[in-house]
């Protein structure tokens, strides 16, 4: 049977399945419930199709259906059995594939899954620790199949695991998981209330460019329209989607049954998902309403939670985000192996999804705030914990290689505290956020009327005016309240009137966009249709480079011949920084398309390496490869400390340094380089023949081609300089960070004295100050 007609049966069968739940809770329906029943075991064991099944949802609903009504043992025992046997083993697959995508599970747990399907060799453990693998692929732009994949290969290939009689079994399991992923696809956990019962169903969003339009294209209930509505407008507001933005979303089942506020959570995440490009993996569930609160918005809770815990568990998930106002509603023994993550706003459950050091890719403060801080993390080589829910915000741990560490907490207002510290180098932080503040808003005459004639409305848009604590407040004739507010040189005066003209006026910046901010979100969500933005009423300023939002995810065109580069040994100790450049024009990208180039960070070292030679022969002449050997690192890093610079000055350099090298053998307009920091960085250090060349910087810059290739050869030229000074120094180095390294310095320090240490290692790491305690 064909991959076509499996897929069609499968769809068959779950809706099958689908119908024959929903009949057994309706007892007037048990001739149509035992027809259904039958077709169900027609579709399964007809043709012996029960061999082809290898999804798990599907595998579980006929588990629990075979549970309650028995097929004919006489006939079909053996193949009940068989079927079993199935579901068991692949939600052990499924376990390991969790673990390898979970970015909460560590190495030994996820060696601790890969257990229950194979002997593993004591040493896989240390091995894996060591190289940092496992966090650089879950960091990869790809699907989460892709990334279980690469981890597969890096499992058979660098560490040689066998897998032996599992492995096809495996290949199928991960088929079956890249059937259900799809970009602009969230799970929704949703419950019919009158029938005690929920259920798991994707919801599935399309956005492009528009007018605005919040579109169904399966018709249903109007509660989960709006519910969308907010869920559009939540994205909206922190700049993950465009006001003119069309959304086009569907369900894969009718909405008569289910309803309810707890669709906008999961539709934000699929709008995320469509709007960036980025799937979503197929073992987590969402369930929440959004809503407006104090002009932010918030996660609310929802109802059925015991009910959509055992949905999500019967649905084969791992992972459910469920709203914070929820936790007292999840009772002992309903979670199951669930892991259930409460969360108060969508920022928290987007950086949960994402693994650092993955940029977020929008444009509100809140937004812009957190990516500088992990820029400035990574440029001064901090660690970045991961973020910490607290009131209004998240909570983030700043750790230098030497104490002390730093709290820092950013609002989803955009605020964040504390304004100032004692230590130099976090003051400069944030001095650095502060600057994001900076307006782009003039003050400007206001003279503006909008027409509130809904009373609830207008109540709405007071009480928040109300918490912006006017300075002012009279009362006149005709009028149900005149407030003014005054902030420095800004003076604005709000006037509503009884016939429903709301009157703005004054000399104003900021306070006027804040009362835009108001008047514009609440009106949209009273009246979708209306599609107001701030920038119809707004004079703005072009902001400065500080606060510019960074490009979208979308990969830009760039036109032929271009140079792509990238750099490999950054996050590593021991060994060199490399950086490398590839020229490609039409014919070199159809070579390197052609022989499987992608990511390195996705591929085995052993495919990684023997991909590096294929590219330097097509590439002959048309690449550049830059060694920062370690000695020359730690110079060039404390002469940047000393002017004030950092590691991301340092990374520029590099990068400059391969662009300019192959400007002198060949011509081209533009050059693509991975983001990192602000992308003055390796403009700045660009040379004459780099002057009048187009830069593009770009989060996961290996999309295109020449990046992707560029970082093949750094990953080759590092590991082969990792091997050869390993053997320098008569010692097994390994890659990463990790306790091995740790180990494996002490040695070094031990045997040879920590001078040498210079020559081997890049000193700024916290890994120093492990191994001697003092850099």
């Amino acid at each position: 049977m064909d991959i076509k007609a499996q897929r069609s049966k499968i769809k068959k069968l779950e809706l099958r399945l689908r119908e024959l739940k929903e009949l057994q809770l309706m007892s007037t329906k048990v001739e149509k419930s035992s027809d259904i029943y039958g077709e169900v075991c027609e579709i399964v064991f007809d043709e012996d199709f029960y061999q082809h099944i290898w999804d798990e949802p599907v595998l579980l609903q006929l588990h629990q259906l075979f549970m309650e009504r028995p097929p004919d043992m006489k006939v079909f025992g053996e193949r009940a059995s068989y079927l079993e046997e199935r579901t068991r083993n692949v939600r052990i697959v499924n376990d390991l594939y969790f673990s390898i995508l979970d970015s909460s599970a560590n190495e030994e747990e996820v060696v601790a899954k890969l257990e229950k399907i194979l002997n593993v060799d004591a040493c896989i453990l240390p091995r894996l620790q060591a190289d940092n693998r496992l966090n650089n692929i879950r960091s990869g732009d790809t699907a989460p199949s892709e990334k279980i994949e690469a981890f597969l290969s890096h499992f058979s290939e660098d560490l040689t695991v066998d897998f032996s009689e599992w492995g096809e079994y495996m290949q199928y399991c991960l088929f079956a998981l890249q059937q259900r992923e799809e970009i602009g696809r969230a799970n929704a956990v949703l419950v019919n209330s009158q029938a005690n019962r929920a259920i798991v169903i994707p919801v599935k969003v399309l956005v492009q460019s528009g007018d605005g339009r919040l579109r169904p294209l399966v018709s249903g209930k109007e509660d989960f329209k709006s519910a969308i509505e907010r869920a559009k407008q939540c994205l909206v507001g922190d700049g993950f989607i465009k006001p003119n933005d069309d959304v086009l979303y569907t369900l894969d089942l009718t909405e008569a049954e289910y309803s309810g506020d707890s669709i906008a959570l999961p539709a934000a995440i699929a709008m995320f998902s469509a709007a960036k490009g980025i799937k979503i993996d197929a073992y987590t569930a969402f369930s929440g309403n959004i809503n407006l609160s104090d002009r932010q918005w918030v996660i609310k809770g929802v109802t059925g939670i015991p009910q959509k815990l055992q949905a999500a568990l019967a649905y084969g998930c791992r992972r459910v985000f469920l709203p914070k106002e929820n936790e007292a509603d999840v009772r002992p023994g309903d979670t199951g192996d669930l892991d259930v993550i409460f969360v108060s706003n969508l920022m928290e459950v987007l950086l949960k999804l994402q693994t650092p050091p993955d940029r977020l890719q929008g444009d509100s403060l809140h937004v812009r705030k957190i990516n500088k801080l992990r820029d400035v993390c990574q440029g001064e080589g901090w660690q970045l914990s991961a973020p910490i829910p607290v009131q209004d915000g998240l909570q983030f741990v700043v750790t230098p290689p030497t104490p002390p560490e730093f709290k820092l907490n950013i609002y989803g207002t955009g605020a964040h505290s504390p304004k100032k510290h004692e230590s130099n180098n976090f003051q400069a932080l944030l001095l650095e956020l502060a600057k994001l503040e900076e307006s782009g808003v003039p003050i400007q005459s206001v003279q503006q009327v909008f027409q509130i004639h809904d009373s609830g409305l207008r109540t709405q848009i007071r009480q928040e005016f109300d918490k912006m604590n006017p300075s002012g407040f009279k009362e006149e004739q005709y009028c149900e309240y005149s407030y003014s507010f005054e902030d420095g040189k800004e003076k604005l005066i709000v006037k509503q009137y009884n016939s429903g003209k709301l009157q703005l006026q004054g000399m104003a910046g900021d306070l006027y966009k804040r009362a835009l901010d108001v008047i514009v979100t609440l009106y949209n969500l009273k009246y979708p249709q209306a599609k107001l933005t701030i920038s119809d009423y707004l004079q703005t300023e072009p902001q400065k480079a500080s606060g510019r939002p960074h490009r979208e995810s979308g990969v830009e065109e760039v036109p032929l011949p271009y140079i792509g580069t990238d750099e490999s040994g950054k996050g590593d100790y021991f060994g060199p920084m490399v950086i490398a450049g590839v020229w490609v024009d039409a014919p070199t990208v159809r070579k390197l398309e052609s022989i499987g180039v992608k990511d390195s960070k996705m591929l085995s070292d052993k495919r990684c390496r023997a991909l590096a030679g294929e590219i330097r022969r097509i590439c002959k002449d048309k690449y550049q490869e830059v060694e920062i050997s370690p000695e020359r690192y730690n110079e060039l890093y404390e002469q940047f400390r000393a002017e004030k610079k950092n590691l991301n000055h340092l990374l520029a350099w590099g990068h400059a340094r391969a662009i300019e090298s192959i400007l002198e053998r060949l011509a081209c307009a533009h050059a693509v380089a991975d983001q990192f920091g602000d992308e003055q960085y390796i403009r700045s250090r660009l040379m004459e023949r780099g002057k009048d060349l187009k830069l593009i910087q770009v989060p996961k810059g290996e999309r295109y081609l020449a990046v992707a290739a560029a970082s093949i050869l750094a990953r080759d030229y590092f590991l082969r300089r990792l091997e050869q000074i390993s053997q320098q120094v008569g010692a097994n180095l390994p890659k990463g960070a990790s306790d091995a390294v740790v180990a494996a310095a002490k040695t070094i320090v031990k045997q040879a004295g920590a001078e040498d240490l210079r020559k081997i290692a890049k000193l700024h790491f916290k890994t120093t100050t492990l191994v001697i305690g003092t850099k």
